[in-house]
């Protein structure tokens, strides 16, 4: 594996229509219509019962949504299992549903260091187990 490959996405879908071709990414796909979704829903039901939560009751819905993409592409990177694009999908929308729900958070206290330390973490883990066998040319 060539080292650009670790940021491209090699898993796709594709939709055909009127003779054309167009390749979605499966995971980028279902974020999108999760976070489409979701903001959509809070805007025009507001999502009170989400919004009236504690704050760190917030948080841990959000961890709790976030959890099968990080365990989905985490166990894909070290090649311990093979996922699909139903999954992908699936685990996509569940991530987008999370930013928009995050994003409606209000009461937010100095949470950003801990979530950037969480996410550079399983990047770093997940970019690891893409790098075993990764051939870096000079």
């Amino acid at each position: 594996m060539e080292l650009w490959q670790l940021f491209a996405h090699k898993h796709w879908f594709t939709l055909r229509a009127l003779g054309l071709e167009l390749r979605l990414c499966a995971r980028c796909s279902g974020y999108l219509v999760g976070f489409l979704s979701f903001t959509a829903l809070g805007g025009v039901a507001g999502l009170p019962a989400f919004r009236t939560l504690p704050f760190q009751h917030q948080l841990l819905i959000c961890a709790i949504l976030t959890a099968p993409t990080g365990v989905d592409w985490l166990t894909q990177s070290w090649g311990l299992r093979e996922s699909n694009n139903a999954l992908r999908f699936i685990t996509g929308a569940s991530l987008g549903a999370v930013v928009s729900l995050y994003s409606s958070i209000t009461s937010m206290p100095n949470s950003i260091p801990i979530f950037v330390s969480a996410m550079s973490a399983v990047a770093v883990v997940g970019l690891l187990g893409k790098l075993k066998g990764c051939k870096i040319d000079p």
